[in-house]
């Protein structure tokens, strides 16, 4: 994605943000739940491939705004803040490639009909999602303190950002909050960041 359709991104407003992040994907979620209440032996297994896809679509959709939130207000932050923003990066991507990867071994599966090494498949799943579990977790730690810390303009303890960090984990409400101080944030020039 390139840094115009990031800054985009960052500059939608709560109600279209909402639409995008939350509104596309329940839709698209009552499509395929739906198709799980048709008469078609066809689509059934697939159905589940579905929602696969649409949580796929979910986490990816919020991922890109997090990580637009997260590169551009890290450009911003005063020389004193220290944070990386490689691992934030890395925290990215890996809950992105699990989800793909549970894509791509649930649609294998019903589209070869095989069975399932349930023990193999659950430690790898367990540790595996355990592990973007904890990305996530970095990933709104790292936004949330990074943006408080941009508003601020000076580093911040953990008590002053904590409020963002629950804001962006419940992201459908949370958005209606963040998204207005990220807009007046982004529409001043870095130099002007109102604090």
């Amino acid at each position: 994605m390139s840094q115009a359709n990031m800054q985009a991104l960052l500059r939608l407003k709560a109600w279209q943000l909402f639409l995008l992040l939350f509104g596309v994907p329940m839709v698209l979620q009552a499509v395929v739940i739906s198709a799980l209440f048709t008469e078609s032996e066809i689509l059934d297994p697939w159905a589940v491939v579905g929602l696969l896809f649409v949580a796929f679509l979910t986490l990816g959709l919020l991922l890109v705004w997090v990580y637009a939130l997260g590169s551009h207000l890290y450009r911003r932050l005063p020389a004193t803040t220290v944070m990386s923003l490689t691992r934030f990066r890395i925290a990215v991507v890996l809950p992105v490639a699990y989800v793909f990867l549970l894509l791509l071994y649930a649609g294998n599966v019903f589209r070869e009909g095989s069975q399932v090494s349930v023990n193999g498949f659950i430690t790898l799943f367990v540790l595996l999602h355990l592990s973007s579990m904890a990305c996530l977790f970095y990933c709104l730690y790292f936004t949330a303190k990074a943006l408080k810390t941009v508003e601020r303009n000076a580093p911040v303890p953990v008590s002053e950002y904590l409020g963002e960090f629950f804001l962006l984990w419940f992201f459908p409400v949370g958005i209606w909050v963040l998204q207005p101080r990220v807009n007046r944030l982004f529409a001043a020039p870095p130099s002007q960041t109102p604090g």
